[in-house]
């Protein structure tokens, strides 16, 4: 497993170095709409922050909004091909944690470098990442979220379909779930929703049968909903 891992990520970060590798000033400065608070060239700063933390061992605030912050402002007047050689110098190092160690990273780790990858995309008008390896090693995690809070509202139980086998969210002392009752969705699309990549409108618009989707759609969100709708280029393959 970690071998594969460390290739998925050693992978993801040489598209992110492929991208960005002839930015325009314009480009850089171009807001994140995924992260509002965010240029593009912060988002760099950010992905580079986070391999260069956990060489440091300054991971106790890890996933926090202060840490991700931090890595901002240390770079603070740093030039984008200052910030893309040390995301390449530092993710180096990672890839030999993650291969040694895959099973003791937080799936934090992935989902951040994963919905990274695919907020530059957007940003920056290009098509979503293809590539979900890092997606299906922490699927279970994001469904695991989702289903605790489906539980606690008392929705359950509900079939998420289309994440490969279908999975049973929510009240499984009730019975299961009708056949069709539940969410239809794909793994982009369900890690997308679940990292807080879609607004409320659009959470509730998915493919949501036998529920009402304005009430379920808010369940999926790990942390808070976007404020305006992100509109992706579509993947050419899931």
């Amino acid at each position: 497993m970690g071998a594969e891992l460390a290739a998925a990520y050693r992978d993801l970060r040489s598209r992110i170095l492929d991208t960005t590798s002839e930015l325009t000033d314009e480009e850089a400065l171009r807001m994140v709409p995924c992260c509002p608070a965010w240029t593009v060239r912060d988002l760099l700063c950010h992905l580079a922050g986070v391999p260069a933390d956990i060489l440091t061992g300054n991971t106790a605030e890890a996933a926090t909004e202060a840490w991700a912050d931090s890595h901002v402002t240390r770079r603070r007047g740093w030039d984008v091909e200052r910030v893309r050689v040390e995301l390449d110098e530092a993710g180096r190092q990672v890839d030999e944690i993650v291969e040694a160690f895959a099973g003791r990273m937080p799936p934090p780790f992935f989902l951040d470098a994963w919905s990274h990858e695919a907020d530059l995309a957007h940003a920056l008008g290009r098509p979503a990442p293809t590539d979900l390896r890092l997606v299906d090693h922490v699927l279970d995690f994001l469904v695991d979220s989702v289903d605790r809070s489906v539980a606690a509202a008392g929705l359950g139980p509900l079939r998420i379909v289309g994440l490969g086998p279908d999975r049973i969210i929510g009240g499984r002392g009730s019975g299961g779930p009708a056949e069709s009752t539940g969410l239809h969705t794909t793994r982009f699309e369900f890690a997308r929703a679940t990292m807080g990549r879609r607004s409320l409108a659009q959470l509730a618009a998915l493919d949501w049968r036998g529920i009402d989707g304005e009430v379920a759609g808010p369940l999926l969100v790990a942390w808070t909903p976007n404020d305006v709708d992100i509109i992706e280029i579509e993947p050419h393959s899931r």
